[in-house]
């Protein structure tokens, strides 16, 4: 009985965290695939809010793609969630300032 409560109480909580985490991690490769675009096209880097738009325009004809297209999104979300979580971990760079290092498309 204590173990259902438990997980009753438990549950929305880690649900919530991983929800949390996933969209951390959708929003870090938004940028990092809205950077490399802007790079690639050699356009100038005015805000991270572009870089931002130009990875959602990329990365939504993905989910128009029936039942695959949802996948991939997991998979980048997953996989930016994977890329970002560990970073507070570390020490604050000496300037105070995260930036998204360039990636091998840069």
């Amino acid at each position: 009985l204590l173990l259902l409560v438990v997980s009753l109480v438990l549950t929305p909580i880690v649900a919530g965290l991983v929800a949390a985490g996933m969209f951390l991690g959708l929003v870090a490769m938004l940028l990092v695939l809205g950077a490399g675009v802007r790079h690639r096209f050699a356009l100038a880097a005015t805000n991270p809010l572009l870089d931002l738009v130009i990875g959602m325009l990329v990365l939504f004809p993905f989910t128009l793609i029936p039942a695959l297209g949802w996948v991939v999104v997991a998979l980048v979300c997953a996989t930016g969630a994977g890329a970002v979580l560990p970073k507070p971990a570390r020490a604050a760079p000496p300037n105070n300032r995260w930036r998204i290092r360039k990636c091998c498309f840069c």
